[in-house]
């Protein structure tokens, strides 16, 4: 029996940001899912793929990602790590420096009082 092939995109990081990106039909990237172009076999995801690679002026670590049709045609991803990035990081990058500012802002709350 045949294996079943998954329809897949193309995504990748922007080099510049850092953002999740997909390739689209254009043969740009794009911040948004519903953008990508799918590749419906084998053959056509290996060459997305290598289109992706292309642009490593632009992107990094282009790979596939297979997806699931819904039923207005947009793609959406199967592994609960590609829907974690769908949203960004998971993360506050800035948490530390939030808190130093209010910490910093604080202590000169403080030190004025004192005066």
């Amino acid at each position: 029996m045949a294996k079943v092939f998954p329809p897949k995109i193309v995504s990748a990081n922007d080099l510049m940001d850092g953002d999740v990106v997909y390739l689209t039909a254009q043969n740009t990237w794009s911040r948004q899912i519903t953008e990508a172009v799918i590749a419906p076999d084998e053959a056509a995801a290996e060459i997305l793929l290598a289109k992706g690679e292309e642009r490593q002026d632009l992107i990094v670590g282009a790979y596939l990602l297979d997806v699931a049709i819904g039923d207005d045609g947009a793609p959406s991803p199967t592994h609960f790590r590609e829907k974690y990035r769908l949203n960004g990081p998971s993360i506050d990058y800035l948490a530390p420096q939030k808190q130093s500012f209010v910490a910093q802002s604080n202590t000169q709350t403080t030190l004025s009082e004192g005066a």
